[in-house]
C-alpha cells in the first residue's frame, strides 16, 4: 500500500515523494504526475504498490513488489533471460539497451529499455528497473508512446534516480 506524503525540503524543488511503508521503497516523482489512488491501483493488472501518471503526453511510472528471491541475482543473466522472455511475450519486441545502474541508496539494479507494439497497434517504449532486496523483487516500469517518450524521458530518469529501497 502506498501513501503520498508532502514534499520534504529535499524533494520540494523536484516534486513529491511516494512512500510504500509495507513494501519498503521510496519513489520521488516530479510535478505534473498524478499518483493513482489505491482503488485504481487495485484495478491494474499486476498488483502494483505505486503508480503515477502524466496526462499529456500519456505516461505511467509504476512499482510492483513481489515476495521471494529471483532465480538469479546476477543482473547480466537476468538481462539475457529478459531478452528471451520479452521477445516471446511482446509483439514486435525490440531491445533498445540494458545495463546495471546504481539507485539513490546504492542498490544495484538492472535497467532494461525496449519497444513493442501494443494490442492497439501503437509503438510503446518502456524502461524496466529490476532489483532485489529484503527478500523482495522490485520492478519499476515507465512507459509512453515511443513518439512521446523523448518529451518525458527527463522526468522518467528523475523518478528512476529517485527510487530507493529502504
Amino acid at each position: 500500500q502506498s501513501a503520498v506524503v508532502a514534499p520534504s525540503e529535499q524533494t520540494a524543488q523536484s516534486g513529491q515523494a511516494g512512500i510504500s511503508e509495507n513494501d519498503g521503497f521510496i519513489v520521488k516523482y516530479p510535478q505534473g504526475w498524478e499518483v493513482l489512488p489505491a482503488d485504481e491501483l487495485a484495478r491494474l493488472n499486476g498488483h502494483f504498490s505505486f503508480a503515477a501518471r502524466r496526462q499529456n503526453p500519456p505516461s505511467v511510472f509504476s512499482v510492483r513488489v513481489q515476495d521471494g528471491r529471483p532465480e538469479t541475482t546476477d543482473l547480466g543473466v537476468m538481462a539475457d533471460a529478459l531478452d528471451q522472455a520479452m521477445s516471446m511475450k511482446l509483439n514486435n519486441f525490440k531491445k533498445q539497451s540494458s545495463g546495471v545502474i546504481t539507485l539513490s541508496d546504492g542498490q544495484k539494479a538492472l535497467q532494461y529499455e525496449y519497444t513493442f507494439k501494443s494490442e492497439t497497434g501503437e509503438k510503446v517504449r518502456e524502461v524496466l528497473i529490476v532489483t532485489y532486496a529484503n527478500s523482495k523483487i522490485y520492478h519499476a516500469v515507465a512507459w509512453a508512446a515511443d513518439q512521446d517518450f523523448p518529451s518525458v524521458r527527463g522526468e522518467i530518469d528523475q523518478m528512476i534516480a529517485g527510487l530507493s529501497i529502504k
